[in-house]
């Protein structure tokens, strides 16, 4: 099963754009950022890794592969996913309060 692509990673992919950049930039690219991007254009993709699921029963035909996802920060989908968790997370260590954010004035004195 290959997930639903990002509009992003469809934009990098499309006339090999990421590609046709590395090659043009690669000794000004740092090997971070060309370890994010295999990472991104792999997530969801069976050469990331997957598990095979099937019914318990064995006569039964169905099977489903689920593909890994890449789990960086720098991709659409896993990034997005990380950043609502840790909002949750901190919006359950906050107090419940009318108010989300004040701003004082200090006294130039104090400058």
């Amino acid at each position: 099963m290959i997930r639903t692509v990002s509009p992003i990673k469809q934009l990098l992919q499309t006339g090999e754009a990421w590609w046709r950049h590395f090659k043009k930039h690669e000794h000004e690219i740092r090997s971070a950022v060309v370890d994010n991007m295999v990472r991104l254009l792999a997530c969801g993709l069976e050469v990331m890794g997957y598990a095979s699921h099937s019914c318990s029963n064995g006569a039964c035909p169905h099977r489903k592969r689920v593909c890994f996802s890449c789990k960086s920060r720098f991709c659409p989908t896993c990034g997005k996913k990380a950043t609502d968790q840790w909002i949750a997370t901190q919006t359950a260590r906050l107090p419940q309060t009318r108010w989300q954010h004040i701003t004082l004035t200090m006294p130039s004195a104090l400058w």
